[in-house]
């Protein structure tokens, strides 16, 4: 008995519902046919996973990130917003990071 032939037999033994041997068989290559065209049906053979891909580009961006933190400290300047206040009290771009939130680490 194959895999499929299996399944079938259980559920229809657990729903009382009886099968001939020749029924379980056709209702077996069906769902067997189904199954491998599942992905075919539903597109997935030809995309790939946008799921996967967009993951994998954020835990990249996060990673970048954190390596970028981990390589500089807060600009004492503007307290890491990139912006300061000018002479006319104007919101202006810090030049002690270039409006970054934080400098390099002088080791």
């Amino acid at each position: 008995m194959n895999y499929w032939e299996e399944c079938l037999s259980i559920a229809a033994e657990e729903c009382g519902l009886v099968l001939t041997d020749e029924q379980l068989s056709y209702l077996a290559e069906a769902v067997e046919g189904g199954r491998d065209n599942y992905s075919q049906a539903h597109g997935y053979d030809v995309i790939g996973s946008p799921v996967n891909t967009e993951l994998t580009k954020l835990k990249q961006q996060v990673k970048q990130r954190e390596d970028w933190e981990n390589s500089t400290r807060p600009c004492p300047e503007c307290s890491t917003t990139g912006w300061v206040i000018d002479s006319w009290g104007r919101d202006a771009t810090c030049l002690n990071c270039d409006g970054k939130g934080r400098i390099k680490i002088n080791w």
